[in-house]
């Protein structure tokens, strides 16, 4: 794959990484806002949604030629839950090493935690998740 073709991947990765977090922003504070669910309740079901609707606008556009070739939904599903938690994890402790360690301007830190969350996500997706199989 050359470079062109790389950045056009990972700029739709990014595009379909803002709609699903707007997505999930809806949801969360329709649920909250207006439903009067508990803030933790909706944001646990917000990201749960963003998760189900990501993964499937991952696979369907961004992978999806080599979603088609790959492993199969079971395992993408798995991987893609797995690549979610290790880039979580990965800008949470950036995030509290910058802020709480470091003493960094919060913004700052939250942009950097979630750059290295996207690059994560985005290699991981790309590498294990929607690999195609030989």
């Amino acid at each position: 794959m050359n470079i062109k073709t790389l950045m056009r991947q990972f700029i739709t990765f990014c595009g379909v990484g803002a709609i699903n977090t707007a997505l999930s922003l809806v949801i969360i504070l329709s649920l909250s806002e207006l439903a009067g669910f508990h803030h933790v309740v909706a944001n646990l079901i917000g990201y749960a949604a963003g998760l189900v609707v990501g993964f499937f606008l991952h696979r369907g556009i961004t992978f999806a030629k080599t979603a088609r070739e790959g492993s199969g939904l079971p395992h993408q599903a798995k991987s893609f839950l797995i690549v979610f938690g290790v880039g979580y994890v990965a800008q949470l402790l950036l995030l509290l090493l910058l802020v709480d360690g470091m003493g960094w301007n919060d913004a700052l830190s939250q942009i950097l935690a979630v750059g290295l969350y996207t690059i994560l996500s985005f290699i991981g997706n790309r590498q294990f998740t929607f690999k195609a199989t030989p």
